[in-house]
């Protein structure tokens, strides 16, 4: 499940990277390592919160 989150987060922000740098002429400087480490936080909450219910 992690993974495939993971998987879909990516494809969303390299979509919206391509758009907004398009769209801007301004490229982003966040790069997929960061986006994997960032999902990895938010996921982990996530079970956190589940886990106190």
């Amino acid at each position: 499940m992690e993974q495939q989150i993971t998987k879909t987060v990516l494809s969303v922000a390299r979509k919206n990277e391509a758009i907004m740098t398009e769209e801007t002429g301004l490229a982003t400087s966040l790069e997929d390592e960061e986006v994997v480490r960032y999902t990895k936080e938010v996921l982990q909450k996530v079970m956190k919160k589940r886990a106190r219910k």
